[in-house]
């Protein structure tokens, strides 16, 4: 799925500016190289080894070299290098809407998670009985992403994660979310497990803590995730945040 987008920022039709806009004849031929004949691009054997050693060194893959080419995409991305374009990000699709601060305290809420007969963790209880709750009914939309979706195929620590996030819309949940959203998510698929972005919470031997939804074959779980800062998550990690409201 593609979270970024690219907006044209002006037209590029005055002949003052078509140098930077687009490859024009009036480029000059540099030694040795060939830069333009007749509006055709003519690449150096120089020019061909700096991009294939920008490639390597930008780890390109033959498989991201056949995207790069296709289509439009090259012109774009040269759109942007010339200021002629730039990168927006796209609106994330809503995955779910629930209520928060539908109980008037923790008690209620405990009782709750017991009477849908979902199973609380020891770490989970802990969180809850130190988790605020709103005071008046309100309406989340929530966004579900993994990591490799936010640009990190090889995983992210939860800092990275959380920075890009913000710069897509989002933000982090309030922490009513975890047993909000384990009251809703009752079709919750067997295997799956989701991790609420939220301010971490340090337990008594100093590490991190969030809320984690899951489904496995002891039942249909409130837990809670356990890491330190500089932990990396895979990219296949599917973390929950709220929508921004602007």
């Amino acid at each position: 799925m593609a979270f970024w987008g690219f907006k044209s920022l002006k037209s590029c039709n005055q002949a003052a500016n078509r140098a930077t806009c687009l490859f024009g004849d009036e480029l000059r031929k540099g030694k040795g190289e060939q830069v333009m004949a007749n509006d055709k691009f003519v690449m150096s054997s120089r020019q061909a080894a700096e991009l294939d050693h920008a490639f390597e060194r930008n780890k390109l893959t033959p498989a991201d070299v056949k995207t790069l080419s296709s289509g439009d995409l090259l012109g774009k991305v040269l759109g942007v290098i010339r200021g002629a374009m730039e990168i927006v990000p796209r609106k994330l699709p809503t995955w779910r809407t629930i209520t928060i601060g539908a109980h008037s305290s923790l008690a209620t809420l405990g009782q709750s998670l017991a009477n849908g007969g979902f199973r609380v963790s020891d770490f989970a209880n802990r969180l809850l009985g130190k988790m605020k709750l709103v005071r008046a009914a309100k309406k989340l939309e929530l966004v579900v992403v993994t990591v490799a979706e936010l640009g990190f195929p090889n995983g992210a620590t939860f800092a990275q994660i959380v920075k890009v996030a913000k710069q897509l819309g989002l933000s982090l949940c309030p922490a009513e979310v975890g047993p909000a959203l384990r009251l809703d998510y009752k079709d919750q698929p067997n295997g799956e497990w989701l991790r609420i972005a939220m301010k971490p919470v340090t337990d008594s031997g100093g590490g991190l803590r969030v809320f984690g939804v899951g489904h496995d074959s002891g039942g249909l779980w409130l837990g809670t995730l356990w890491f330190r800062p500089e932990c990396v998550w895979g990219p296949g990690a599917r973390w929950v945040f709220v929508r921004s409201r602007k």
